[in-house]
């Protein structure tokens, strides 16, 4: 633009030089000063273009690296460190490829990484990786190993809300083991859970937070069918069970074979307390299993489970949210400095009327000068 500026105040201060003089200026005009600014707009909108447009890509950076072994079929989540023991908070993610490589963008920061694979593999995690503006942070390649004696749990949510995730965590522990994003239909699965006591938990907005606390996987054993029904926020009870206790003296093997009876699934019981949470058929309502328990002489009291107790939401953001739609709370964003910086395709358009405007003055001043 400068450039053009000097060039155009050349052509004026040369007008009373002469015709001779204007003539020459007028044929290296028609034939230099067009072409001049064609190019120089070209040149702008292509390292527009190649710069990812402008502003847009400010502050970006990528993690990228390799996981083995390539049938794993692992996708990798860059998260944001928490303190939490089952919140996770996801900046980005991606599957292998058929190399087994992958590189996810995410704004400069610090970041964690979980590898977690759709077959019989440990998953693996890294923490404190720096990425910095316009870089991409590589991290050594990640192998991962077969699990060992390992089991399996399966299921769906009920109601489905597509891109919420489960997730699952050994009884007691402080941090969750794993996570799976619920798929269309509903379904989540854990293909690599090593022999112990698990909990489940999911978060989904206009929902009450859900929790299963004890379900045992034992080794090389596969668990499916767990239906994980929600409970709308206008509830005053849970809606997939019921707590119930017994009389004194039955024993632990008639309570187990009373509740499963009635189809339905121990979910909690601590050895100090009298209570037993159970999961409901999805096809009976609390009611009528609240009064059908209460048929049986061996149970002394049942009754709906209030709500006592929430869980830790995964939250996704915007920009790296599955192709499935997804319904979870977004996470509060950082609203930017106001700037009128104009971006893409506004700069564009600004750029372009602006050279039109210079070729009318241009041409303009062209016909002017050769009339005289």
């Amino acid at each position: 633009m400068l450039y053009i500026k000097i060039y155009l105040s050349t052509l004026l201060l040369s007008s009373g030089e002469g015709r001779s003089s204007m003539s020459i200026m007028n044929k290296k005009t028609i034939f230099l000063f067009i072409p001049l600014l064609t190019i120089l707009f070209i040149s702008f909108v292509f390292s527009q273009e190649k710069g990812g447009g402008g502003e847009a890509a400010e502050g970006k950076g990528s993690i990228s690296g390799k996981v083995l072994p390539i049938d794993s079929n692992a996708t990798v989540y860059v998260n944001y460190p928490s303190q939490s023991s089952i919140a996770l908070k996801i900046a980005g993610f991606a599957t292998i490829d058929d190399n087994g490589e992958y590189i996810i963008p995410v704004p400069a920061g610090i970041y964690n990484i979980i590898v977690i694979s759709k077959g019989y593999y440990t998953d693996r995690s890294a923490s404190q990786i720096e990425v910095k503006e316009n870089q991409i942070t590589e991290i050594e390649d990640i192998t991962l190993t077969k699990s060992i004696n390992a089991g399996s749990i399966s299921g769906f949510i009920n109601p489905i809300v597509g891109g919420t995730a489960v997730v699952i965590k050994k009884h007691g522990a402080n941090k969750f083991d794993s996570f799976d994003i619920v798929a269309k239909d509903g379904s989540y699965e854990f293909t690599d859970l090593e022999p112990n006591t698990y909990g489940l938990f999911v978060s989904a907005p206009n929902f009450y937070d859900y929790k299963w606390g004890m379900i045992d996987i034992i080794a090389n054993t596969s668990l499916s069918g767990f239906i994980l029904t929600l409970t709308p926020i206008n509830s005053s009870y849970l809606l997939d069970r019921i707590m119930i206790k017994f009389q004194p003296g039955v024993t632990e093997e008639e309570k187990e074979n009373i509740i499963e009876s009635y189809n339905c699934t121990l979910m909690e019981h601590y050895e100090y307390s009298q209570t037993y949470t159970v999961n409901i058929p999805r096809d009976k309502t609390v009611e009528e299993m609240v009064e059908l328990f209460k048929t049986n002489s061996k149970v002394k009291s049942a009754y709906p489970v209030g709500i006592s107790y929430t869980g830790e939401a995964i939250i996704i953001e915007e920009e790296q949210k599955p192709e499935i739609q997804s319904n979870i709370s977004e996470p509060e964003e950082i609203e930017p400095e106001e700037s009128k910086v104009l971006e893409g395709k506004d700069l564009l358009l600004l750029w372009a009327t602006i050279f039109v405007i210079i070729l009318v003055i241009g041409v303009y001043l062209i016909i002017k000068f050769r009339r005289r």
